[in-house]
């Protein structure tokens, strides 16, 4: 090419680089190739090179060497290096953004967010993994956004994101609108608009995948190309690897086996040791390869909001400022009350899978006990209904009834035969949906009852503690930070919903104000 001849054109709307220049029979024309499809904001397919273009068709534009000599006439070497660095800081940036920082999305992409996509998708060893992100880090986000790199290279991949029922909508808000990812909801209920055999994302409610012959049917529709499964911890297996596997460990576990040959699973949760050794190995066995937990090394990815930063490297949560706890104490009579809680379930204890069971199921008691006195006699009363099929013509479960109200969305004046069937009714359908999650309050064995007379005297002690200032000491000491705290904002985090309820009566009665109140059933 002779010094006449253009480098770079605009052609088409775009802007190509001359390869060459040819004179054909006195006609010039130019083979013009086009720049790295990364380079360009169009979705349009052009060729990368386009041969015997007549040279009237394009028009020269400057080249990056030109504009930099278009400076101030006296800049110095210095002002003109700064000026070729940051031009070339630009185009590096647009050239090459593995992390695809440069590209406008609904949602802001955070540092930790796009590292963790890159590093997954460039990781050969990574197509089973766990996410264990600390809670407020946008896991979420985070497999949505591996979904979407996934999806744009093979459209066809078929997807399935099994969450809790109470977080389905919320899941497929967040792929739809923030993400542009068609996802559809497949949950019990007229809201349902997924077509489980053909649809290529579903968001499905694994209550429901659970129950019935769902889980058959979700089956059948695979093979899945990606598998998720949200507050995996919810997953849980008794025995070591042996032992009794609940429904939604036996589904994903089937699931995971009959992925595509490049199937990926993420399993995800903030929370995903929750203290037994036995269960957190359950689930590193569903990302490793033929069981053997040594292959789960570096398949699980653990950030806390201490350590993340944003793309400045500056820290992205504000440092927290963690108080020294403040010790509340409840009494001899809750402490002999709360010890002779866990007395009930020591006669079960044993060994085998069960006992195991049996021990899990005590810990539950004696954290509803421990939370407070309304949630642990809360508890004993479902577990008469539930385990001795006591009606309210037991003297003990009407007198803990009474002392109850309002007791679980009912009103003061609850009629107790009323109050009774309603909990009735509760305890058969959280068995029937949601004893398949694991952590429910029927994990004793199947045949254990407790015994009778020890569970009438727990009731009546538990009675007598709400007439006592240990029913109330835990929420003085509250309503002692709040006085301190000089009008800021305050969360109260509390479980189970018992106590929720309990607080928000307290904190009304004593400030004359109902708290807000957010549960899990709310938007």
């Amino acid at each position: 090419m002779d010094k006449s001849t253009p480098l770079l054109v605009s052609y088409n709307g775009s802007f190509r680089g001359v390869l060459r220049a040819v004179d054909d029979f006195g006609m010039t024309t130019y083979d013009l190739i086009a720049p790295p499809r990364r380079l360009s904001a169009s979705e349009s397919v052009t060729p990368l090179v386009e041969a015997s273009v007549d040279f009237r068709r394009v028009e020269p534009v400057p080249t990056p060497a030109s504009l930099l000599k278009s400076g101030p006439q006296d800049e110095s070497w210095l002002g003109l290096t700064q000026r070729s660095l940051a031009r070339l800081y630009g185009t590096f940036l647009i050239a090459e953004d593995p992390q695809r920082r440069l590209e406008a999305r609904k949602a802001a992409t955070l540092s930790h967010q796009a590292s963790l996509v890159q590093h997954v998708l460039q990781g050969g060893n990574l197509r089973r993994l766990l996410i264990a992100d600390e809670v407020g880090l946008g896991k979420t986000l985070e497999a949505g956004f591996i979904i979407k790199r996934l999806t744009d290279d093979n459209p066809s991949l078929r997807v399935l994101y099994l969450a809790p029922a109470r977080l389905v909508s919320n899941v497929a808000y967040e792929f739809r609108e923030k993400l542009d990812l068609d996802a559809r909801i497949w949950v019990a209920g007229p809201s349902k608009d997924a077509r489980i055999a053909s649809d290529r994302i579903i968001i499905a409610s694994i209550h429901k995948a659970v129950f019935g012959k769902n889980a058959e049917e979700i089956v059948e529709s695979g093979p899945w190309d990606v598998l998720v499964v949200d507050e995996c911890h919810h997953l849980s297996d008794w025995g070591e690897g042996s032992g009794k596997p609940n429904q939604s460990y036996r589904l994903v576990n089937q699931l995971a086996q009959s992925l595509s040959p490049d199937g990926r699973l993420i399993l995800m949760s903030g929370t995903p040791h929750q203290g037994s050794e036995t269960r957190f190995k359950n689930l590193l066995r569903l990302v490793s390869d033929n069981n053997r937990l040594e292959t789960a090394a570096g398949r699980v990815i653990f950030r806390t909001k201490d350590r993340v930063r944003d793309w400045r490297g500056r820290p992205l949560f504000p440092r927290r400022d963690v108080r020294p706890p403040t010790v509340v104490q409840l009494g001899a009579a809750y402490e002999a009350w709360y010890n002779r809680i866990g007395d009930l379930y020591d006669g079960s204890v044993n060994e085998s899978a069960k006992g195991r069971a049996s021990g899990w199921a005590k810990g539950q008691a004696l954290q509803w006990a421990a939370s407070s006195v309304q949630a642990g006699l809360g508890f004993l009363t479902r577990l008469a209904i539930r385990r001795l099929a006591w009606t309210p013509q037991n003297e003990a479960l009407t007198a803990a009834l009474a002392v109850l109200r309002p007791y679980r969305g009912g009103s003061a004046v609850e009629p107790i035969p009323e109050l009774y069937e309603r909990l009735r009714r509760q305890i058969g359908a959280h068995l029937q949906h949601e004893s398949a999650l694991g952590d429910d309050e029927d994990a004793e064995e199947d045949e254990w009852v407790p015994d009778p007379d020890a569970l009438t005297e727990l009731l009546c002690q538990g009675i007598s503690l709400l007439q006592s200032p240990a029913a109330n000491a835990k929420w003085e000491a509250l309503s002692s930070i709040i006085d301190a705290s000089e009008g800021e904002r305050i969360v109260f985090f509390a479980q189970p919903v018992e106590t929720v309820g309990v607080v928000a009566d307290f904190l009304e009665r004593r400030y004359g104000q109902r708290p807000s109140i957010i549960i899990g059933n709310r938007s």
